[in-house]
């Protein structure tokens, strides 16, 4: 009786999660808020009235953070797994688990790599700047290193 109410409840979550999800990738993050709403309802507060600029987007977005949305997907996959695996366990032997664990550690890393390593992000842009500035700071010390052990390199170069 009990798994059957907490099916249901984890069902309708879902289901919610999935719309909210739709509504956030449908929706144009750049656009007014009052050009935006859900399910006839726009929301409002001082939170929606400010804007940010998203380098990810290269736009000015009011509200909440629209790149998270996948999140929300993980989260309904995840419930829907925790109620099948105490209604029924679908691994009998620690391979399949091993399988599964990996597969969803790649995704993680994958998803994440997305979002931090977008070519077009503000901050992919800064550490590749600090890389190649790193770089350029120790090819000037091993050629320090160099010019000390041997001096006479530096008087071939300056007269």
């Amino acid at each position: 009786m009990w798994t059957l109410v907490a099916v249901v409840i984890h069902i309708v979550n879902s289901i919610i999660l999935v719309i909210s999800w739709k509504s956030c990738e449908t929706i144009d993050p750049a656009a007014p808020v009052k050009d935006n709403s859900w399910s006839c309802v726009r929301l409002y507060g001082p939170r929606w009235e400010r804007t940010r600029y998203c380098a990810l987007c290269r736009k000015s977005v009011p509200g909440l953070d629209h790149h998270w949305t996948v999140q929300f997907v993980l989260q309904v996959v995840y419930a829907i797994l925790c109620l099948l695996w105490l209604h029924y366990c679908p691994f009998d032997d620690a391979r399949t688990i091993g399988y599964v664990v990996k597969s969803c550690l790649f995704d993680t890393v994958r998803t994440i790599g997305y979002y931090i390593g977008a070519k077009n992000s503000e901050l992919s842009w800064r550490l590749e700047t600090r890389r190649h500035t790193l770089e350029l700071v120790v090819t000037q010390v091993k050629t320090d290193l160099v010019v000390r052990e041997n001096p006479s390199l530096l008087r071939r170069v300056m007269p």
